[in-house]
């Protein structure tokens, strides 16, 4: 029998973006069992547009991507829970993707790549992303803490890894990457798996101000340091046992 997937969306005044979202959801080869739009407190018409999309609307009182996130992740029914934002566009294999992943022995979260669809026009908006988010963010990641992240526009995880690390992740996201510290914690219950197939696309409205290139390395490095935390005081419990 197929595993179940869960989609969830954190969301917070995403009227502009999400209707997209859920019609790439709804246009995939293989359907997920369940969408999720997390509503952390929209002023807009977010959680209207996700109802007519027929997704399941959770209200998160706590302000912040963390607490939407994790109000989506408690309430997935699914053996898999995909993740996305409510600007990611994904490509129409992307839940058949996750469950091929899935299907190799010890794979607990995946992740791929995202590009920007309104960056540079149509024909530049791979080349920077792609050096970014894969030369990067993933590969330098990788090589300090010595395990695969997350991103969060384009992940999954089993829901009984979810499980173990839920009392465990951290919500201060204004410190840290919340991805990256999901990932921290979750390295040490199996392997994290990098597809470059696994595809989605996001906006660019992030990085389009001189703040996020300050803002984004910052949080980088302390995430990292963080993870290698995480990942020492692991080691030192496995070795007093």
């Amino acid at each position: 029998m197929r595993a179940k997937v869960t989609v969830v969306i954190p969301a917070f005044n995403e009227e502009k973006f999400l209707g997209a979202c859920l019609k790439s959801l709804l246009s995939q080869e293989i359907k997920p069992d369940e969408i999720i739009v997390v509503d952390n407190n929209s002023v807009d018409h977010t959680a209207e547009i996700a109802k007519e999309f027929g997704a399941k609307v959770v209200k998160e009182k706590k302000q912040g991507i963390c607490y939407a996130r994790n109000a989506g992740f408690d309430a997935a029914k699914g053996d898999i829970i995909a993740r996305c934002d409510a600007d990611s566009i994904l490509f129409p294999d992307w839940i058949k993707r996750i469950h091929e992943d899935f299907e190799n022995s010890g794979i607990i979260g995946v992740t791929g790549p995202c590009y920007f669809y309104d960056f540079v026009g149509k024909r530049g908006y791979k080349k920077m992303p792609k050096i970014l988010h894969t030369a990067l963010f993933f590969k330098s990641s990788k090589l300090v803490l010595r395990h695969e992240i997350l991103f969060g526009s384009n992940m999954a995880l089993l829901r009984g890894a979810w499980l173990k690390i839920r009392d465990e992740v951290c919500s201060n996201e204004k410190k840290f990457h919340e991805d990256m510290d999901l990932a921290s914690h979750l390295a040490k219950y199996g392997t994290i798996q990098y597809d470059p197939q696994l595809i989605a696309t996001i906006s660019a409205r992030r990085v389009k101000s001189v703040k996020a290139y300050v803002d984004y390395p910052l949080r980088w490095i302390k995430s990292v340091r963080h993870g290698r935390k995480i990942r020492k005081l692991r080691k030192k419990k496995k070795s007093l046992k």
